[in-house]
């Protein structure tokens, strides 16, 4: 019979320092890692947000600052595909915008930028899925590629399109598919970054989300980031490509909470810290 019980005697090396197996996984935001430091391996991180506020593009910047840190890392999408989360990453790289690439409307002055961008991106261990929808038949098979491959963290776009749960409530679902993550992360030992829309129905004034929004699924998950852009219905009110973003931590079981300024490029995609333009 297998030992469910580790001594704790095990955990220490010989020299007496604590030995661990858990990952510390930064988000690639420097102020945001400054208070959180990040996420862990076996952890889920939900990044919610009403629709339209940027879940994918945060996730995206996210992407790109882990594997430039040297880690390995995966998108799963369902939104869309392989090739237009391609143009989308090069775009933030090159800051270009996506769509200009996607439709080859590049000018002279742009090609090198892009060229760049693509050689750079060939260099990074990204690895991009936009297979049929993540059911339970077929779950374990893919954590055990995100293994065999050492990929750190998993984002997934997004919770509302997973089918790990037979429930027929809507939340019920989603907060029992996120179960089904946190014993995915836990046994192949990589962290999980899902993204989840939070219904703009009953929203209040401040059209601030709050993590009890989010639902069941939020008791599941170890952090939660909360994306807000106070412009985001309102691009005439805003003049310039360049966007106020907010991005909340509103659960953290590590550690502390906070809310961190971001700038949020509209036309390529680029966010970075406020402090840092």
């Amino acid at each position: 019979m297998d030992d469910n019980f580790t001594p704790i005697s095990k955990l220490n090396s010989v020299e007496g320092e604590t030995k661990t197996h858990i990952k510390i996984i930064p988000t690639g935001f420097d102020n945001i890692d400054r208070a959180i430091f990040g996420t862990r391996s076996g952890e889920v991180v939900i990044v919610g947000s009403y629709p339209g506020m940027g879940k994918t593009s945060f996730m995206l910047n996210m992407l790109l600052q882990i594997a430039r840190k040297g880690l390995r890392a995966g998108f799963i999408t369902y939104e869309t595909n392989n090739e237009k989360l391609f143009y989308k990453l090069t775009g933030i790289l090159s800051g270009i915008d996506p769509f200009l690439i996607e439709q080859n409307k590049i000018t002279a002055e742009q090609e090198n930028k892009l060229k760049e961008a693509r050689n750079s991106i060939a260099s990074l261990s990204i690895y991009l899925n936009d297979q049929p929808m993540l059911r339970p038949e077929y779950a374990n098979s893919v954590f055990e590629e995100i293994q065999r491959k050492d990929i750190s963290v998993v984002f997934i776009d997004s919770l509302q399109f997973i089918q790990l749960s037979n429930l027929q409530n809507p939340k019920e679902r989603e907060t029992d598919s996120v179960k089904t993550l946190k014993n995915l992360a836990k046994e192949f030992s990589t962290a999980v970054v899902v993204a989840s829309q939070i219904s703009a129905k009953g929203q209040d004034e401040s059209k601030m989300p709050r993590t009890t929004s989010i639902g069941g699924p939020d008791e599941i998950a170890d952090i939660v980031f909360l994306i807000f852009r106070p412009y985001a219905y309102s691009v005439g009110q805003y003049v310039g490509q360049m966007e106020e973003m907010e991005v909340q931590v509103g659960k953290n079981r590590n550690g502390p909470l906070g809310s961190f300024k971001m700038t949020f490029n509209r036309s390529n995609l680029q966010i970075i810290p406020s402090q840092d333009i």
